[in-house]
């Protein structure tokens, strides 16, 4: 196995306070996740800890996996705080698409302290 480097001192998406001019209330990005689309765009998603949001799925995109563009907009999980079973946190993406579905594999958690595999998809 070849030893990787570090291609650059930055982080790609910012984690913590220092960044605020990204989003002042997150604490924690994490746990990435890599798709390519037909036009070469990446697509990166990953979980995000938010102190107005709690845990949730998000993505950020780029054409050279260097420089990236991060969604601030809604979640693409979110936790359900009408739905007992994933009230606290949905993060930890995986992503698939299959017959042209999105098949969003997600971590829900409870205020219960139960956690189990979840499933978010674009079926109508």
């Amino acid at each position: 196995m070849k030893l990787l480097d570090r291609i650059q001192s930055s982080r790609l998406i910012p984690g913590d306070e220092t960044h605020a001019f990204r989003d002042p209330c997150c604490w924690i990005t994490a746990d990435p996740m890599l798709m390519r689309d037909w036009d070469g765009l990446y697509v990166m998603n990953f979980m995000k800890y938010n102190r107005a949001r709690s845990a949730f799925d998000t993505f950020a995109c780029s054409y050279d996996l260097n420089h990236w563009n991060e969604w601030l907009g809604e979640p693409t999980v979110a936790p359900a705080g009408d739905d007992p079973e994933q009230d606290l946190y949905a993060h930890k993406p995986w992503i698939i698409t299959w017959e042209g579905h999105v098949y969003h594999f997600y971590c829900a958690c409870t205020k219960n302290k139960r956690r189990y595999i979840a499933l978010a998809t674009d079926f109508s």
